[in-house]
Parts: C-alpha cells; sequence; structure tokens
C-alpha cells in the first residue's frame, strides 16, 4: 500500500483538546469503574489493550482516561486520539497517522496515543511493536471489539509487554449510578426491597449506556438497534454468513441461557447444520456477545469436550431479552445470567457441573480447592439447591470450599452452606478471592 497523507484537520477533528485544553463535557460522559484502574496503569510501560463488545462504553472510558491526564498536568499536545474505523482515513496505515501527528504537534516528553477500534487498521500491531521496542517515550491505549485482540499477532509480538483490560456493559453499581439512586438513609427490608426493586430494573434493562440512559419508551428500539448492529458489523459482514439463520441460533440460545446444550440440540432447534452452529456460536462468542460456560469434566480431548453441552450467557441481559424468542419473564435464569458475565467482569473462569443434579458454576481450578455456587432467585431456597451441593460435595471431600447459594433474601450460614443475597454480592464487587485473570476467560 503506498503512502496515504493524513490532514492536519482530521487530527484536529479528533483531538479537541489541543485548541481548548480540555475534552468537552459531552465526551466525557459519566465516570466508569474500569477508568480508575485503566488510570493507574497510564505510567507502566505496557500496552494497554482496552477489549470489549461494541457499544459497551469504550470510547467513553478512553475520553475519561484523557481528562484525567490534562487535569494532571499533561499538555494536551501529548495526548494523541484517533478513531481507526473513521472513513476519512482513506486506508492510512497507524504510521502515516503517528507521523502526521508528529508533525503537526512536535510533542516533547512522554506522549500518549489513544487508538480507538484499532483491529480497523492493519498491520497496527507491528507498528505498535516497532514504537514500544524503539522504547519511544510513547504510550499505547488501543481498544478492540473482538476478543481476537487479545489473542491476535499483538499478543504473541508483545508477550508480557501488554495488559488487557475487559471492558462490559454496565455492572449493577455503575448501573445504580447512571440512575442516581444511592440506597442512602435505608436499611433492612426499605433497603433490601429497594435493592430488589433496582435489580429487576437492571435485569430488564441491561447495562448498555445508550439504554440505560435513553428514554423509556424508546428502550426496546434501542436495544433492538444495538443487537442489529452488532450481529451484522461483528458477524455477518466480515464472516459473510446468513444473516436470518444466524438470528434462529442466537434467538434459540438466547431463550434458553443457563441451559446446558449441545450443538445437536441447537442445530435440531435452530435449524443450520451442526457446523455452521459450531462457526456461529464461535462468531459470536469472539464477538463477545455470549459466553460460554464449559461442563467441569475429566476429559482433556478437545474434539471430545466440543461434543459436550455447554450453557451459554448473554453479555447484557437487556439484549437477552431483545433477542430472545421467549416472552416469559424468567427472573432466575436472567438473575444467573448477570452473575456468569459479573464472574467474568471480576476475572473468573467458571464452570458448571451436572449429574443427578446441577451446580449452576464452579469457581477455581480443577484439580485444587473449588467453590461450588447455586443461583436461587426465590423467596424460599428449594431443596434440590442444597442436594447438587451436597452431591458435588461428595466425592471431593477436602477439596471443595464451603459452597454458596446467591439468593433473593436469605443471609448467613445454613446446613454448611453460605448465603448471600444475590443484589448484595453484585454489589461488594469481589470474586472470592479468586485470581483475576487478565481477560474474560470464556472469550
Amino acid at each position: 500500500m503506498g503512502s496515504i497523507m493524513v490532514e492536519a484537520s482530521l487530527l484536529e477533528e479528533w483531538n479537541p483538546w489541543w485548541s481548548s485544553g480540555e475534552v468537552p463535557p459531552q465526551l466525557v460522559g459519566i465516570p466508569r469503574d474500569p477508568t480508575a484502574k485503566i488510570a493507574g496503569l497510564l505510567d507502566a510501560p505496557e500496552v494497554i489493550s482496552i477489549v470489549g463488545v461494541r457499544r459497551a462504553g469504550k470510547t467513553t472510558i478512553m475520553y475519561q482516561l484523557v481528562q484525567r491526564l490534562l487535569a494532571g498536568g499533561v499538555p494536551p499536545e501529548n495526548v494523541l486520539w484517533a478513531y481507526l474505523e473513521d472513513p476519512a482515513l482513506g486506508g492510512a496505515e497507524l504510521g502515516e497517522i503517528l507521523s502526521a501527528y508528529v508533525r503537526a504537534k512536535a510533542p516533547r516528553g512522554r506522549t500518549y496515543a489513544f487508538l480507538d477500534e484499532v483491529q480497523a487498521s492493519e498491520g497496527w500491531q507491528r507498528w505498535v511493536l516497532r514504537e514500544y521496542e524503539r522504547k519511544r517515550p510513547v504510550k499505547f491505549i488501543v481498544s478492540g471489539s473482538s476478543s481476537a485482540l487479545v489473542r491476535s499477532e499483538l499478543a504473541r509480538l508483545l508477550v508480557g509487554r501488554d495488559v488487557t483490560v475487559p471492558i462490559t456493559p454496565l455492572s449493577l453499581p455503575e448501573f445504580l449510578r447512571f440512575n442516581n439512586e444511592t440506597f442512602q438513609g435505608l436499611a433492612g427490608s426499605d433497603r433490601q426491597d429497594r435493592a430488589l426493586h433496582w435489580l429487576e430494573r437492571y435485569l430488564a434493562t441491561g447495562g448498555f449506556p445508550e439504554a440505560v440512559l435513553g428514554t423509556e419508551e424508546g428502550r426496546w428500539g434501542t436495544l433492538r438497534h444495538i443487537l442489529d448492529t452488532l450481529l451484522y458489523r461483528e458477524v455477518v459482514h466480515p464472516h459473510r454468513v446468513k444473516a436470518p439463520d444466524l438470528e434462529a441460533v442466537m434467538g434459540f440460545v438466547l431463550s434458553n441461557v443457563g441451559k446446558p446444550l449441545t450443538l445437536n440440540n441447537i442445530s435440531d432447534a435452530a435449524g443450520p447444520a451442526v457446523n455452521t452452529v459450531k462457526s456461529y456460536i464461535h462468531h459470536l462468542s469472539e464477538a463477545m456477545l455470549i459466553a460460554p460456560v464449559p461442563p467441569l469434566t475429566y476429559t482433556t480431548k478437545p474434539s471430545r469436550r466440543q461434543n459436550l453441552p455447554y450453557k451459554y450467557y448473554c453479555i447484557d441481559t437487556g439484549l437477552r431479552n431483545a433477542a430472545s424468542t421467549s416472552r416469559t419473564g424468567d427472573l432466575g435464569r436472567l438473575v444467573e445470567n448477570v452473575v456468569c458475565i459479573e464472574l467474568l467482569r471480576r476475572g473468573v473462569a467458571p464452570e458448571y457441573w451436572a449429574a443427578r443434579h446441577e451446580v449452576d458454576f464452579v469457581l477455581g481450578p480443577w484439580p485444587g480447592t473449588v467453590t461450588p455456587m447455586n443461583v436461587c432467585y426465590a423467596d424460599d431456597v428449594p431443596e434440590r439447591e442444597y442436594e447438587g451441593l451436597k452431591e458435588f460435595k461428595g466425592p471431593r471431600e477436602g477439596s471443595v470450599a464451603q459452597p454458596l447459594i446467591l439468593t433473593k433474601a436469605k443471609e448467613g450460614e445454613d446446613r454448611g452452606v453460605r448465603h448471600v443475597p444475590v443484589w448484595k454480592w453484585l454489589l461488594e464487587g469481589r470474586a472470592d478471592g479468586r485470581a483475576r485473570l487478565p481477560y474474560p476467560p470464556s472469550w
């Protein structure tokens, strides 16, 4: 590809703080929890990869990081923003953008290069590696909308020299913040009733900022638009798949979140052949629209593991509600979905276990000490929840931590099981001491 001149006016358009000295307030939005975590990495030399499904807020988080840098005294001209999917680039390589920036601003000292939707620039990985290896005083913060980014050439080239931060739609604490809800002044049953009210709103709306901040009347249309955009931009167009078949597969899977499904189950119900279903599930997972949870098994052969029933969850319950062919309000399944995504958000790779009974999630490496967890959003915890935990623990005595049931309201210890209301667990922001992983493991 020949050299393409990047216009200085395009750089000025991307970087309004060069003239104003600040990020426009409408770009900064409401503070997100991941922003503070990423800000703590800005002084380190590693490349920061911000990875997450489209429309989850990656761009806003990057603007919030720019604002923090400017507030901390970094000269505005030392912060470059580039949107790699901008049609105005006309196919320019990342190297052309960086050269145009240096020509336009001649920055002195450490600079920060924010590259939004970086996967749109062919060969971007080698430009980043080149600057990194030359030990230039430039910090790269890149974002991408596919989990392939963390398994890409960059991941192979920069082993140990990049940090990946997953971005999901809003967590429950962020959802409350976006709605100016704090539970302040409430205690006991009043606090719990209020919390359950907001939890169920969260289950219905999900956490895509655009849907959360929109009107109640327009929310369903917003979620459908987000879903269509994600399906076509991330799967249909790049992989040239049949949209009706893809929608049938996704509709069936998301109508059955939390239920063990084989590829044959999905094929029989949705229509496409098993191999087609397999490729669709892969594409949907890579686009971070669904999160597969495998069964806990001793089988190590990939060919055998892929034929086992997996459980599938949606990245967002609002999106699930828009995509599902089911119109029944199964709050239990939606709560289980939220718990799964929260585990991934906390860096935990869950599995599930099934025999006569089932354990919704098993946390921790096996073999090793693991924590079995069930999710029961009901007024009373039925006996089957205890039976599943007891059956799982039986032959593994000594290698199983105290079982946990996330409940609607029950709290405390009973029958050797810890009970925590799910809304409290979602607000406490920890993962029972399990080690964090660098990016959502199911993706």
